[in-house]
């Protein structure tokens, strides 16, 4: 297996456009060469970023052996897939906290217009009817720990945090294993 010298290179091309790119050659003062080669173009201000050593298998072109391993790093579609996850945590942590405050707030009346009303909707003009549901919510009202919402709410909130969780974790999971996969694969060439 032979190494191949590469050079990552900047420069300024004809037309004063700043450009970037690599040479490749079996050796140093060949890569030199090709690096003189490009000042005599008409490039100027070459400056090398970074040379690196990769290896060639046989019958591999250098560009093919420099394509696979000078790249560094994570691959593109790693890169990709990394970012995905972030953002699919994101939506789900958001989603989950909008639920929890959807459920905490949900309706529990508590001005004297809104349970009057609540009861009205419920029991129409039936007086004593009314006047229980009233006093019954006004007392809910003011100790909401006896309510039977709050169990129900509680429940709410579990059933809703396991359901975030494995709607988060798959996808996560599933994204991070293609891009170890990936990196790993890439690695491999």
């Amino acid at each position: 297996m032979n190494t191949v010298i590469v050079f990552t290179y900047k420069a300024t091309d004809q037309s004063g456009q700043p450009v970037s790119g690599k040479v490749e050659a079996p050796n140093k003062e060949e890569a030199l060469q090709k690096i003189e080669t490009l000042r005599q173009l008409g490039f100027q201000n070459i400056t090398i970023e970074h040379a690196d050593i990769v290896d060639q298998k046989p019958g591999e072109s250098e560009e093919v052996a420099a394509q696979s391993q000078v790249k560094g790093g994570m691959p593109v579609a790693a890169t990709v897939c990394h970012v995905l996850a972030v953002l699919w945590t994101l939506i789900c942590i958001f989603g989950f906290f909008s639920g929890v405050v959807a459920v905490s707030s949900k309706g529990k009346p508590t001005s004297p217009e809104a349970i009057m009303s609540e009861c009205k909707k419920t029991w129409g003009d039936d007086y004593a009817m009314l006047e229980t549901c009233i006093k019954a919510k006004e007392e809910a009202a003011k100790n909401p720990q006896k309510q039977t919402g709050g169990t129900a709410e509680g429940i709410a909130i579990t059933v809703g945090f396991f359901f975030w969780m494995m709607l988060w974790f798959f996808p996560v999971v599933g994204l991070e294993i293609i891009a170890i996969a990936i990196t790993v694969g890439s690695k491999k060439k």
